[in-house]
């Protein structure tokens, strides 16, 4: 099943196949209106790479978010880090910050109206990669990004990016749920501070061990599209899957598996969770954001979040936590086996771009080594490379990396379909019954599983 993320979730609803006609109609409204011109920074550094000066009026147009986590005043760096390689790649760069509302609802136009907008677009995810690479509207970047470049990049990342062998994306912030606990209150609950939980089963104990000493034990997030997700994790780490197909190689053969033993002791095992108070009530009510902001107030003992939330829960002269926080990935049945959810944001260059070139040096200069580590250490962004994973700096301000490089081996499957989307919601509802309500979890599934079969997708 898609899964739907928060700054992230028109993205993942994207009809990619928006009719030629109507998005030529609409890609007049796609662009902002022009900026009034402005005196590009003057350039401190030969051009690099061979990049020539543009001709008069001509620039390379990039599309961004700046809305990520709720904290726009952390793109203020950003926006300079462009200036930067402005100045070192001497052609003029139009940074267009957009919101991620902005991107979900444009990117099908410019990809469908097949008319110049950007060189490169911001976007996301893996699945959004998959499908506009099908319909032939990106350009590979293994053709225009030199390959030691592309070595360097983690390659449980640049997995995510390919379709067919070829890379047509570039997973610039890969982002993940994982968990997070208070040692703290894990000191004070006679648990190990250095050892989370390694087994679902521990999981469990250990919130029951919490109660005593934590305003709130466990505090996920599970309203929206969240109580889903917990269901596909918790799955996948008992070693199960809720579908089958939906691959990048044969996206559109897909087919639903919910009647099985593992997607049976999920439904169970978050029912339980919910009707002995073992998770927190407040959960299917509070945002990402309003989850992290309470677990900094130092009152949680364990939560799970995107794991760059930590900047929020970590937030200067509010946060109790600094120091005081673990990480580890949603545990199964056996110890090493787990589970997490993918979030990306990739960036890519549309086969109208009108600056491939520009465009490749640009994704080259911006995803610098040093321009990763200052993102790392000031906004929590998680660097592509390899090799820095094991800069001290970087392990030090990102607690969690352990758990990130564990969860991107463990990486839940994806759906790359564009099928599914009313089982999914069918599905939605009826998880909901089965916490919140009580319904039967084995006549429910096998109710979804039924409505799936109905649609031809079971």
């Amino acid at each position: 099943m898609a899964v739907k993320l928060t700054r992230r979730d028109l993205l993942r609803q994207t009809v990619f196949a928006a009719g030629t006609l109507v998005a030529s109609q609409l890609l007049g409204a796609c662009a902002p209106p022009a900026a009034k011109p402005t005196e590009a920074p003057k350039a401190t550094e030969a051009p690099s790479g061979g990049a020539q000066p543009a001709p008069s009026g001509d620039k390379l147009i990039v599309w961004g978010s700046d809305d990520w986590s709720g904290q726009a005043d952390k793109f203020e760096a950003y926006k300079k880090y462009v200036a930067q390689c402005q100045d070192k790649l001497g052609f003029p760069i139009e940074y267009r910050v957009v919101t991620w509302t902005e991107i979900g609802d444009q990117g099908p136009i410019i990809m469908s109206a097949d008319k110049y907008v950007t060189d490169i677009v911001v976007n996301g995810t893996g699945g959004t990669v998959c499908q506009w690479a099908l319909q032939g509207k990106l350009l590979a970047l293994d053709d225009l990004l030199p390959a030691d470049f592309l070595a360097k990049i983690n390659p449980n990342v640049l997995e995510n990016s390919k379709y067919k062998g070829k890379v047509y994306a570039l997973e610039c912030w890969p982002s993940w749920v994982i968990m997070f606990y208070n040692k703290e209150l894990y000191q004070k609950a006679g648990l190990d501070p250095e050892k989370p939980p390694t087994t679902i089963a521990e999981l469990e104990d250990h919130i029951l061990k919490l109660q005593p000493v934590a305003k709130t034990a466990f505090m996920p997030v599970w309203s929206d599209w969240w109580m889903g997700g917990w269901f596909s994790m918790v799955v996948h780490a008992l070693g199960g899957k809720s579908f089958e197909g939906g691959s990048k190689e044969d996206p559109d053969t897909l087919k639903f598996t919910y009647d099985t033993p593992e997607c049976l002791d999920a439904a169970k095992w978050m029912q339980r969770l919910w009707k002995d108070k073992m998770v927190s009530q407040e959960s299917v009510n509070l945002s990402q954001q309003d989850v992290a902001s309470r677990f900094g107030l130092g009152d949680i003992g364990i939560t799970a979040n995107f794991e760059a939330f930590a900047a929020l829960a970590e937030k200067e002269g509010v946060s109790k936590v600094v120091g005081k926080e673990g990480a580890f990935v949603l545990p199964g049945k056996a110890a090493g086996k787990g589970a997490a959810i993918l979030g990306d944001e990739v960036q890519m260059i549309p086969k109208t771009a009108k600056h491939p070139d520009w465009a490749a040096k640009y994704i080259q200069c911006i995803h610098a080594p040093e321009i990763q580590k200052a993102r790392a250490l000031s906004a929590y962004i998680n660097p592509m490379f390899n090799d820095l994973w094991q800069d001290p700096d970087i392990q030090k301000k990102l607690f969690y990396w352990k758990a990130i490089l564990q969860a991107g081996a463990q990486a839940m499957p994806t759906n790359f379909s564009s099928k599914g989307g009313e089982v999914g919601s069918y599905w939605t509802g009826k998880l909901q019954e089965i916490v919140m309500q009580g319904a039967d979890p084995s006549a429910t599934l096998k109710d979804v599983q039924k409505f799936a079969q109905d649609k031809g997708l079971g």
